[in-house]
């Protein structure tokens, strides 16, 4: 489901690196992914400037611009919305392309 059936890559080259894999098709496909891997989660720290760069260098130091942190940080004090933010985290293009 995510574009990568084992033992078939598109070509000898294998499946493309980077952002070259993400597709919006797919893009859907690991958000939801990243929904059902995080839905046992217990997330309760505030949603601060602080815990958003902390969540993005916990994935694997996701750079983040601060229009995007801030934006972050509004969903994250959401009903739900540390699950939200995790999830588009993960979901983002930032993080798929590592």
């Amino acid at each position: 489901q995510q574009g990568m059936t084992l033992f078939y890559p598109p070509n000898v080259g294998g499946w493309p690196r980077g952002r070259a894999w993400i597709s919006p098709s797919t893009q859907v496909l690991r958000f939801n992914l990243a929904g059902t891997l995080l839905a046992k989660t217990s997330l309760t720290a505030v949603a601060t400037d602080s815990w958003i760069q902390q969540l993005g260098d916990a994935f694997g130091g996701i750079a983040m611009s601060d229009t995007l942190r801030a934006k972050l940080v509004a969903l994250g004090n959401r009903t739900n919305g540390q699950m939200a933010v995790a999830q588009v985290i993960l979901a983002g293009p930032d993080y798929q392309a590592q």
